[in-house]
């Protein structure tokens, strides 16, 4: 079986333990979980309780479900019925798998927001990475524009924020995975750079 979420953001993975890998033929980089991942019940390929089970054999600690939310702009939007049956499919995955995986259910954007906003200011993080000019645009700067601005930062009230290219868009286009590593890298840096000044 191939799993979208393996795919969608990482070029490679390392099958001889349960890693993600993005490696660009000097340094790797290891991910454990994904917080974005799509299912058949918007753009995704693959049906939830599939994705679970792929993340529990390869050891991943948690899988974040994010549907496209209810958006009249969103070829890939669930309708209301849509969405309703997407959280009960993960509530039920939630409680099937419990004490296996973590199981974190989201809707991209609109629905979203407000619980962002709350999120951070009681996580207060120090960075806040983008995937993708949707997110971009409603975090960072309305007239975002990926293609030349991603790895770039910004900080507003004490938050570093960068974005990087969307998952789906190293899908499509294998051009932008060097560049995106390159973004990986430095989000790496920032973070030591932050931690030492801490």
């Amino acid at each position: 079986m191939v799993v979208e979420f393996i795919y969608a953001r990482y070029h490679y993975m390392n099958k001889s333990s349960p890693k993600l890998v993005l490696w660009n033929g000097e340094e790797q980089i290891m991910i454990f979980a994904n917080y974005h991942t799509h299912t058949t019940f918007c753009d995704g390929r693959d049906t939830p309780e599939q994705i679970v089970q792929e993340a529990i054999r390869l050891g991943c600690p948690a899988i974040g479900f994010s549907g496209h939310s209810v958006a009249p702009y969103d070829y890939a939007g669930m309708t209301p019925e849509h969405e309703a049956q997407y959280r009960a499919e993960v509530h039920r995955l939630q409680a099937a798998y419990a004490g296996q995986i973590q199981i974190l259910c989201g809707v991209e954007q609109d629905a979203c927001i407000g619980y962002l906003r709350n999120q951070v200011a009681l996580v207060k993080p120090k960075i806040i990475v983008c995937l993708g000019r949707i997110a971009a645009k409603r975090l960072i700067d309305a007239d975002y524009r990926i293609t030349r601005q991603h790895g770039q930062w910004v900080e507003r009230n004490g938050v570093w924020m960068t974005a990087i290219y969307h998952p789906s868009a190293l899908l499509r286009d294998v051009s932008k995975r060097p560049e995106t590593f390159d973004d990986l890298l430095a989000i790496r840096t920032k973070i030591r750079e932050i931690d030492a000044n801490m």
